[in-house]
């Protein structure tokens, strides 16, 4: 027997969408929207006016603009309880953007782990 994933409501206030977890796609160009509206580029470590420090993109730090395979990255992350609430996890103050590379080398880093190495 097959089994079907659970759909919630998108994390984003006011979204109809069902979504596996999260947010829908809607919250991420809403995001995107809001950056370039405030004259910031869409790249690893971009954050809103009052946004996260972003410390965890090493792009930010050598200057590298890296505007591919972005993820939306929580800062500080979210506890168990608020990862179902629509407020904390659409909290524009608490979100920034930060590359794949970026991401899962903070995702390990919080997780006490070594930081994945590409194999060349």
């Amino acid at each position: 027997m097959a089994t079907i994933a659970a759909f919630r409501p998108c994390a984003t206030p006011g979204c109809p969408e069902l979504v596996p977890s999260g947010p829908c796609p809607r919250f991420r160009r809403r995001f995107v929207a809001d950056l370039v509206w405030a004259g910031i580029a869409p790249v690893c470590g971009a954050t809103l006016p009052g946004g996260p420090a972003m410390t965890a993109s090493a792009c930010q730090r050598d200057g590298r603009l890296t505007g591919t395979r972005l993820h939306l990255h929580h800062d500080p992350p979210l506890t168990d309880a608020e990862r179902g609430d629509v407020a904390a996890v659409c909290d524009p103050r608490r979100v920034g953007f930060l590359c794949e590379s970026c991401h899962n080398a903070e995702t390990a880093r919080a997780a006490g782990r070594p930081p994945l190495t590409p194999r060349g």
